[in-house]
Protein backbone atom coordinates (compact mmCIF):
# COMPACT_ATOMS: atom_id res chain seq x y z
CA UNK A 1 0.00 0.00 0.00
CA UNK A 2 2.91 2.18 0.86
CA UNK A 3 4.54 1.44 -1.92
CA UNK A 4 1.50 2.10 -4.37
CA UNK A 5 1.25 5.65 -2.87
CA UNK A 6 5.19 6.35 -3.16
CA UNK A 7 4.59 5.23 -7.13
CA UNK A 8 1.67 7.60 -7.47
CA UNK A 9 3.33 10.54 -5.95
CA UNK A 10 6.68 10.34 -8.47
CA UNK A 11 4.40 9.43 -11.45
CA UNK A 12 2.49 13.50 -10.38
CA UNK A 13 6.04 14.69 -9.89
CA UNK A 14 7.01 13.57 -12.45
CA UNK A 15 3.86 14.44 -14.95
CA UNK A 16 4.20 18.38 -13.34
CA UNK A 17 7.95 18.57 -13.96
CA UNK A 18 7.14 17.76 -17.97
CA UNK A 19 4.17 20.49 -18.18
CA UNK A 20 6.51 22.87 -16.48
CA UNK A 21 9.08 21.92 -18.95
CA UNK A 22 6.75 22.27 -21.64
CA UNK A 23 6.07 25.56 -21.37
CA UNK A 24 9.34 26.84 -20.33
CA UNK A 25 9.93 25.38 -23.36
CA UNK A 26 7.28 27.36 -25.46
CA UNK A 27 7.96 30.23 -24.00
CA UNK A 28 11.67 30.26 -25.07
CA UNK A 29 10.51 29.14 -28.28
CA UNK A 30 8.41 32.32 -28.86
CA UNK A 31 11.74 34.68 -27.39
CA UNK A 32 13.87 33.35 -30.01
CA UNK A 33 11.63 33.86 -33.10
CA UNK A 34 12.25 37.36 -35.19
CA UNK A 35 9.23 39.50 -34.81
CA UNK A 36 8.02 41.21 -38.04
CA UNK A 37 6.00 43.83 -39.62
CA UNK A 38 4.41 43.71 -43.01
CA UNK A 39 2.89 45.91 -45.84
CA UNK A 40 0.57 45.30 -48.30
CA UNK A 41 2.07 45.58 -51.76
CA UNK A 42 0.28 46.00 -54.73
CA UNK A 43 1.38 45.65 -58.29
CA UNK A 44 0.71 48.68 -60.52
CA UNK A 45 -1.13 47.79 -64.07
CA UNK A 46 0.50 49.60 -66.93
CA UNK A 47 -0.18 49.58 -70.71
CA UNK A 48 -1.95 46.85 -72.35
CA UNK A 49 0.63 45.43 -74.27
CA UNK A 50 0.80 44.92 -77.77
CA UNK A 51 -0.50 41.77 -79.82
CA UNK A 52 -1.09 39.49 -76.50
CA UNK A 53 -4.06 40.99 -75.02
CA UNK A 54 -1.87 40.84 -71.50
CA UNK A 55 -1.69 43.91 -69.13
CA UNK A 56 1.90 44.77 -68.33
CA UNK A 57 2.45 45.01 -64.59
CA UNK A 58 4.72 46.87 -62.93
CA UNK A 59 5.90 45.91 -59.55
CA UNK A 60 7.50 49.01 -57.75
CA UNK A 61 8.30 47.62 -54.14
CA UNK A 62 8.85 50.53 -51.92
CA UNK A 63 12.49 50.31 -50.07
CA UNK A 64 11.41 49.94 -46.49
CA UNK A 65 10.10 45.87 -47.71
CA UNK A 66 13.51 45.37 -49.94
CA UNK A 67 16.73 43.86 -48.32
CA UNK A 68 20.23 43.21 -49.39
CA UNK A 69 21.39 40.24 -51.24
CA UNK A 70 24.43 38.72 -51.78
CA UNK A 71 24.33 38.91 -55.53
CA UNK A 72 24.98 42.15 -57.34
CA UNK A 73 21.93 43.70 -58.95
CA UNK A 74 19.23 41.28 -56.62
CA UNK A 75 17.47 42.70 -53.74
CA UNK A 76 15.54 40.07 -51.41
CA UNK A 77 12.23 39.93 -50.44
CA UNK A 78 10.32 38.31 -48.04
CA UNK A 79 6.81 36.97 -48.11
CA UNK A 80 4.80 36.01 -45.37
CA UNK A 81 3.10 32.56 -45.60
CA UNK A 82 0.82 29.81 -43.14
CA UNK A 83 1.81 26.15 -42.06
CA UNK A 84 0.51 24.51 -39.16
CA UNK A 85 2.40 25.12 -36.27
CA UNK A 86 4.65 23.44 -33.61
CA UNK A 87 2.80 24.71 -30.52
CA UNK A 88 0.00 27.07 -32.16
CA UNK A 89 -2.31 25.82 -34.83
CA UNK A 90 -1.16 28.18 -37.09
CA UNK A 91 2.21 29.51 -37.31
CA UNK A 92 3.89 32.49 -39.96
CA UNK A 93 6.95 31.68 -41.88
CA UNK A 94 8.96 34.25 -44.46
CA UNK A 95 9.53 33.08 -47.87
CA UNK A 96 12.70 34.53 -49.63
CA UNK A 97 12.28 35.91 -52.87
CA UNK A 98 15.49 36.69 -54.52
CA UNK A 99 14.64 39.02 -57.82
CA UNK A 100 16.69 41.15 -59.97
CA UNK A 101 16.75 45.13 -60.30
CA UNK A 102 15.19 46.40 -63.42
CA UNK A 103 15.12 50.19 -61.83
CA UNK A 104 15.71 52.36 -59.06
CA UNK A 105 14.20 55.50 -57.35
CA UNK A 106 14.22 57.65 -54.51
CA UNK A 107 11.09 55.49 -52.93
CA UNK A 108 10.74 52.05 -54.30
CA UNK A 109 12.68 49.48 -56.50
CA UNK A 110 11.52 48.10 -59.65
CA UNK A 111 11.79 44.30 -59.84
CA UNK A 112 10.54 41.79 -62.16
CA UNK A 113 6.94 40.88 -62.63
CA UNK A 114 7.58 37.01 -62.50
CA UNK A 115 8.71 37.02 -58.56
CA UNK A 116 5.47 38.60 -57.45
CA UNK A 117 1.68 38.44 -57.17
CA UNK A 118 -0.70 41.60 -58.19
CA UNK A 119 -0.79 41.45 -53.82
CA UNK A 120 1.69 40.45 -51.17
CA UNK A 121 2.29 40.64 -48.11
CA UNK A 122 5.63 41.73 -47.94
CA UNK A 123 8.20 41.77 -44.63
CA UNK A 124 9.37 45.38 -43.61
CA UNK A 125 10.52 45.39 -40.31
CA UNK A 126 12.62 42.70 -38.55
CA UNK A 127 14.07 42.43 -35.31
CA UNK A 128 16.60 39.75 -36.42
CA UNK A 129 18.21 38.24 -39.65
CA UNK A 130 15.56 36.16 -41.49
CA UNK A 131 15.97 33.06 -43.09
CA UNK A 132 14.00 30.98 -45.94
CA UNK A 133 11.29 29.16 -44.17
CA UNK A 134 11.98 30.59 -40.88
CA UNK A 135 8.60 31.13 -38.79
CA UNK A 136 8.06 34.56 -37.44
CA UNK A 137 5.69 36.43 -35.09
CA UNK A 138 3.88 38.58 -37.05
CA UNK A 139 3.16 42.04 -35.12
CA UNK A 140 0.67 43.57 -37.51
CA UNK A 141 -1.42 40.54 -38.38
CA UNK A 142 -4.50 40.77 -40.03
CA UNK A 143 -4.43 44.67 -40.24
CA UNK A 144 -3.22 45.85 -43.50
CA UNK A 145 -0.48 48.56 -42.85
CA UNK A 146 -1.03 51.12 -45.04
Amino acid sequence: MVRKRIIRWMAGVVLIALLAFTVISNSVYQASLPRVRTQIFEATIGELLDGYGLWETLNWVPKECVFPSGSEGKVCLYRINQRAGQFARVEYCVEKIEAPVLEEREDAVLVGDLYLGLTETLVCETNLPLMDGQTVIWLNGDEPDT
